[in-house]
């Protein structure tokens, strides 16, 4: 097999099983948000878990997304190196019969998982931060 094809196809898996990961975490953490929001009452904690969740559901959405997108990318390989560029961007039409990598490349999706991931851990502290000042009385 050609080393820039077998390349390829280790950074795609790579990708699915980060992808993989932040959705079972995304999920998991979507249900401790959910409950902890049923008890809140400060206003500046209701939105810290309104936010964490609505990062926590576009991580989840965009991570469908990555891991429908990579069965054709890999069906797409190309051995030759200059191929690479399969990954930040084409215009293949994916699984799901939209030519979504050709609109939005690969790379933006990738980011906007990770950054919306990121931002629900950060908004998730905040309402950590935020209950348990609340739970003190301050």
């Amino acid at each position: 097999m050609d080393p820039s094809l077998t390349l390829q196809l280790e950074a795609l898996k790579l990708l699915q099983q980060w992808t993989v990961w932040l959705i079972t975490i995304s999920a998991g953490l979507l249900g401790v948000m959910g409950f902890a929001l049923k008890s809140l009452q400060g206003s500046r904690a209701v939105f810290a878990a309104r936010a964490a969740i609505l990062c926590h559901l576009l991580t989840v959405l965009v991570a469908v997304v990555l891991v429908g997108a990579i069965p054709d990318l890999v069906q797409r390989l190309e051995p030759d190196s200059r191929s690479v560029s399969l990954l930040f961007g084409s215009d293949f039409e994916g699984i799901y019969g939209h030519r979504y990598l050709g609109v939005v490349p690969l790379w933006v999706l990738v980011l906007l998982q990770r950054i919306a991931f990121f931002l629900g851990l950060a908004f998730m502290a905040r309402f950590v931060w935020l209950a348990v000042g609340q739970n003190r009385g301050e």
